[in-house]
Formats: C-alpha cells, sequence, structure tokens
C-alpha cells in the first residue's frame, strides 16, 4: 500500500488528470456500492453486538463491566449465522477498499495523512483480528459499517449533479 501511494504520486505528476473526476459514473458506482454493503453489514453485526450489550447489562452492575462484556467480549457476533459472515466480509473489504486510494490518485488529489495512516494500518489490524478470532472486531466491524455508511453515502451524493450543488466545497 505504501509503495502504491508513493509511486502513484510520482507517476501522476507527469500526467493529466484521470477520467475518474469526482463526478464520473465510475465514481458514484462505487461510492453506491459501498454503502450499500456498509447499510447490509450494519443491519447484521450492530443488532448482534447490541444484543450482547444487552446481555451483559443483565449480568453486570458497573458500568465498567458492561462496557468491558459489550466491547471486549462479543464472541457472540462472532459464532453466530449472518453476523459471523458479515464481520468476514468486513475484513476482506478493507482490500477492497484500497480502491479509494487509487480513486485519488487518479484525480491527482492530495492523500490525507489520516487516509494514509487509516489505510496502511486498519488492514494488517483486521486480518490479524479475524486470525485470531478476536472479540472485539464484531465492535469494530458494528461502528466501521455506521460510520461507512454515511461516509460513503455523502461521497456518492457528492458525484451527482443534486450533490455538487448542496455541498460545493467538496
Amino acid at each position: 500500500y505504501i509503495c502504491i501511494v508513493i509511486i502513484g504520486q510520482r507517476l501522476m505528476k507527469s500526467r493529466k488528470r484521470a477520467i475518474c473526476s469526482s463526478n464520473s459514473k465510475n465514481k458514484l458506482a462505487w461510492n453506491t456500492f459501498l454503502t450499500l454493503f456498509a447499510i447490509c453489514g450494519t443491519s447484521r453485526v450492530v443488532p448482534y453486538v447490541f444484543l450482547n450489550a444487552i446481555d451483559s447489562m443483565e449480568n453486570s452492575t458497573d458500568i465498567y463491566s458492561i462496557f468491558v462484556s459489550a466491547s471486549c467480549d462479543n464472541a457472540y457476533a462472532l459464532e453466530n449465522g449472518p453476523a459471523s459472515l458479515w464481520v468476514c466480509l468486513f475484513v476482506f473489504s478493507k482490500a477492497l477498499e484500497l480502491g479509494e486510494t487509487i480513486f485519488l490518485l487518479l484525480q491527482k488529489r492530495k492523500i490525507s495523512m489520516l487516509h494514509f495512516w487509516h489505510h496502511s494500518t486498519i488492514l494488517p489490524w483486521v486480518w490479524n483480528e479475524l486470525a485470531h478470532e478476536s472479540a472485539p472486531l464484531a465492535t469494530f466491524a458494528a461502528m466501521n459499517f455506521i460510520v461507512h455508511s454515511l461516509m460513503y453515502a455523502y461521497f456518492a451524493i457528492v458525484c451527482t449533479e443534486y450533490g455538487r450543488k448542496r455541498f460545493p466545497s467538496h
């Protein structure tokens, strides 16, 4: 990933901006797909995470125990049907989301340190969490699906004429 960013920026310095501008149909399709994927993931993982939180409230008396049970002891979502499938799909999607960086490189847009750090650290972290069947992965997947549902929906809207009129600074 790091090599792709460095080499990609150098290659694009001497080239014209690619077709993949913010108003391209490719970018709209990409963001719409990721929005729908994140919404489906949210609908499958979040209920299991909440069920685990509710169960932990019934069995615990102090707020610290509830927090630890809900966030760090969430094996329930890793062991039950649709949630476990969608947690795995979440992990695999992190590799797919590197495509966002490709779009930024092709658009000759600056890659922020936050974007670079996020994509260079999250992928190895989630793969490690999945390999060890780590319970916090379900909680992280739930939060990430919710955020990505909103974020990619915004990115898709901005790819339309309507979005460009409403959000001109993007």
